[in-house]
């Protein structure tokens, strides 16, 4: 056998107690404020157009989804939805619509809502970008029933194939959905909610779709304005001319203001709930959900290297070698706050619960070793450190401006990580998992009915979806 102590290794004095700085120029025209972040993106211009929602309708919000879905997959202007197939293809590198979700660093019970069209394209074809932009914000072609019905009707097999493949990222966000409003938004726009609201909508026939038609082109008028607009353009500074008019141009022609709905959202309660939802499936996606602390908690360190201790020393052996699942896991959610224990593809469902309390039990009692706890703090600073593009890059820094996730408290973030010990570990685990959490478990009815049996009084409450 080989020598392999000559390799190169890693120790905890090896990681940089501090993250780059990311260099930005604002800009504020027209009251629309922008971001322009310096990148070497070889000649390639990233710009985001992001509207808050605020006085959005209930119906409005629910329906941002599928919003975000047709509106690039329709036709606007002057082009039908292939004619603008085949004008994105030949001068763009695509345009995106999608809805956001930012957490307080401070305070578990409020966030920051936005939607969010991306373009990106050359520099030589920034003009061609920002005009098809203007079309799909200001003239998308919502009275094409038809092919709302087929987009819809895409996204149920695409989101009904997601189903088995990510069960217990639903599972987990069922869960996550009780414990706060964040989260509780999350799983509307992308967990179980959102597969049977497109469900409902693409069992209709073509003619019953013009109610959800009128709604989408009123989401429409309502959201894309100046006064709730912030942009972001991501490419080399010399480049940055090329794409300021046209922005310029683009800004100016949204209206300046749309009168609100004057919505406001019912005070959100925690409430951890026992749920098993049902889907056809052969094996099960078992999870437990606690509610923990935000991001500038200064426990939120101990949480994050948890998560990773509990999956490689723990729930990896007794859910997946002796339990026979695909996988066991843990993880925790820095920004939104919370610690979740999940399995993949598993054949049990009450003895994955009983294992989660033993995990509980073992970090309580400081059952593992010093090397277990430098392994995690390592496979933390392997996901916080992983490279992102120069786009990535101008993206991340500019949800971080907008959310408030300040340099210095990621970089407090980092000191507090290399700082944990196996005496915080205990404390956070004890403090935040020994309490009562959401248990979401995604499985066939029959496996579902039969635990219930096993768990008598902590039976789940079983839902169809």
């Amino acid at each position: 056998l080989e020598d392999l102590s000559c390799l190169p290794t890693m120790e905890l004095g090896d990681i940089p107690a501090e993250e780059p700085e990311v260099a930005c120029e604002p800009q504020l025209q027209d009251e629309v404020r922008s971001c322009w972040f310096d990148q070497p993106t070889n000649g390639i211009g990233t710009v985001a157009l992001n509207f808050c929602l605020e006085g959005l309708n209930g119906e409005q919000l629910a329906y941002l989804p599928i919003f975000s879905s047709l509106l690039t997959q329709i036709g606007a202007g002057e082009r039908d939805y292939l004619q603008m197939a085949q004008r994105l293809e030949a001068v763009t590198g695509g345009i995106s619509a999608r809805t956001s979700l930012l957490d307080n660093p401070a305070d578990l019970d409020s966030f920051m809502a936005t939607f969010e069209v991306k373009g990106k394209a050359l520099v030589r074809n920034s003009e061609p970008l920002f005009e098809l932009l203007h079309d799909i914000l200001l003239a998308p072609y919502f009275t094409d029933l038809q092919r709302i019905h087929t987009v819809l009707n895409q996204l149920k097999v695409s989101l009904e194939n997601s189903v088995p493949q990510s069960g217990h990222t639903y599972a987990a966000r069922t869960a996550a959905a009780c414990l706060t409003p964040a989260n509780w938004r999350r799983e509307l726009w992308s967990g179980l909610s959102q597969v049977a609201m497109i469900r409902k909508f693409a069992a209709m026939k073509v003619d019953e779709l013009q109610p959800l038609s009128e709604a989408l082109a009123g989401i429409g008028k309502q959201l894309f304005c100046r006064a709730r607009l912030q942009t972001a353009v991501t490419v080399e500074k010399d480049n940055f001319a090329a794409f300021r008019t046209p922005l310029e141009q683009l800004c100016s022609n949204l209206p300046a203001e749309v009168p609100s709905a004057g919505y406001e959202e019912k005070p959100f309660q925690p409430d951890p709930k026992r749920r098993g939802f049902v889907w056809s499936l052969p094996v099960s996606y078992v999870t437990r959900v606690h509610r923990a602390v935000p991001y500038s908690h200064s426990d939120s360190a101990a949480l994050t290297v948890l998560s990773k201790l509990l999956r490689a020393e723990f729930l990896h052996r007794e859910i997946r070698e002796k339990g026979g699942a695909y996988g066991g896991m843990a993880s925790y959610n820095s920004e939104s706050g919370v610690f979740s224990m999940m399995s993949y593809r598993d054949p049990h469902i009450q003895r994955t619960l009983q294992v989660y309390d033993q995990a509980v039990e073992w970090a309580v009692n400081g059952d593992f070793s010093a090397d277990s706890l430098k392994e995690a703090v390592l496979a933390v600073f392997s996901d916080l450190d992983k490279p992102l593009s120069p786009a990535g890059t101008g993206a991340q820094e500019f949800a971080n401006l907008r959310q408030g996730l300040t340099l210095e408290m990621r970089n407090q973030m980092r000191r507090q990580l290399l700082a944990v010990d196996a005496a915080a570990l205990q404390a956070v685990a004890k403090k935040y998992l020994q309490q009562p959490g959401a248990v979401s478990v995604l499985a066939g009815e029959a496996a579902l009915r039969k635990a219930n049996e096993q768990l008598g009084t902590q039976a789940l409450e079983l839902r169809k979806i």
